[in-house]
């Protein structure tokens, strides 16, 4: 016999809840977000994904008006920075108009004239450098506040499969009998390696009940006997919010 749903005991478990870890049938799974789960712990992943949206969202309406003010920012120090160019370029012309009346004999130039034309010049440089301060700190503005995309890395989405496989009971190879809950409703470890047989309890518990040492602790372990003759491991862990489970193992098949 197989590892049962714990809502339908008569139905054998197909999957294994992502939230709570419970064996659940066909018609108890529910899939969100590629993640499956129980009908008791929909409504609340249900709720977490809507306060995520809402956060995501208001998120990006603060990134917007940061970035639009940054703009205008930007905008307004252009403004302020090319008031001493313009002088400098109305300075450099009223040389060249003033000098053009004076006559020094000093050639088809005079030194008003030389004077207009390095302010001018300066001016001009001065006008093309805070546009180009300007045009880069828009650019800059921009590609930061621009979504991130994901990059897809194949060999940490493997792995990740691979977890997840790893966390489904193989109801096959390794494991028959009840869910634990009792002796006489023991798992049956089916190797007969005991380091393989050991293995396998822990990682049953884990298919229950999360990570070890993050989601449960072992509390003690016992080896029992039945009065039908055969050995049992008994498992005592301590589940994160302080709830306290017990787990049976049929070991008969490695150790005697």
């Amino acid at each position: 016999m197989s590892v049962n749903c714990y809502c339908h005991p008569n139905r054998v478990a197909t999957q294994i809840c992502c939230v709570c870890s419970e064996p659940i049938c066909t018609e108890c799974s529910y899939i969100l977000a590629d993640k499956i789960m129980c009908k008791r712990c929909k409504p609340e992943v249900l709720k977490r994904v809507q306060a995520t949206v809402v956060g995501q969202q208001a998120m990006e309406n603060m990134r917007q008006q940061s970035t639009e003010k940054l703009k205008q920012q930007s905008k307004d120090n252009l403004l302020n920075n090319c008031v001493l160019p313009f002088f400098g370029m109305v300075a450099g012309i009223g040389f060249l108009v003033f000098g053009s009346t004076i006559d020094m004999d000093m050639g088809p130039l005079n030194i008003l004239q030389i004077c207009g034309l390095i302010i001018i010049f300066i001016a001009v440089m001065s006008f093309l450098l805070v546009y180009y301060v300007y045009k880069t700190e828009l650019r800059i503005i921009s590609k930061g506040n621009l979504p991130r995309k994901r990059k897809y890395n194949r060999a940490q989405n493997q792995k990740t499969l691979q977890k997840d496989d790893r966390r489904r009971p193989n109801q096959s190879s390794l494991y028959s009998g009840g869910s634990g809950t009792t002796m006489e409703d023991a798992v049956v470890i089916t190797t007969t390696s005991e380091p393989s047989g050991v293995h396998a309890e822990y990682r049953y518990v884990e298919m229950r009940c999360g990570k070890r040492n993050v989601d449960w602790k072992l509390k003690t372990q016992e080896l029992l006997e039945g009065s039908d003759g055969k050995s049992y491991d008994l498992l005592i862990v301590v589940l994160k919010n302080g709830t306290v489970r017990d787990f049976y193992f049929d070991i008969s098949s490695f150790y005697r």
